[in-house]
């Protein structure tokens, strides 16, 4: 009993609560297996050896990685090169209007 209450009792100060496996054939096939220890009921003792227990849990994920600021998509001279590499092989035909480049 003193090791169900280490791991799945509360924790003093202002530790982030720690993940427990539940290995249990019905949440196994929602593929749910880590959890965190939300409520917990005293252990009541209901036969020699054998305690009963209640503990709300909540389903755990890990800690989401911030973004970068910077948008990811390559630079702007990556961009150009790209485009250039893109150029037809064959020049354009010239214009009719009598404009300069």
């Amino acid at each position: 009993m003193r090791e169900f209450v280490r791991i799945c009792g509360p924790k003093p100060g202002k530790q982030a609560p720690s993940q427990i496996s539940i290995a249990h054939p019905l949440l196994s096939m929602f593929d749910l297996h880590a959890f965190v220890v939300d409520d917990i009921t005293l252990p009541k003792k209901t036969g020699p050896g054998i305690f009963d227990v209640t503990m709300k849990v909540v389903q755990w994920f890990p800690q989401p990685t911030p973004s970068p600021k910077k948008a990811t998509g390559g630079s702007i001279t990556e961009v150009k090169v790209a485009q250039a590499l893109k150029a037809p092989a064959v020049p354009a035909p010239p214009s009719a209007t009598k404009a300069k480049p």
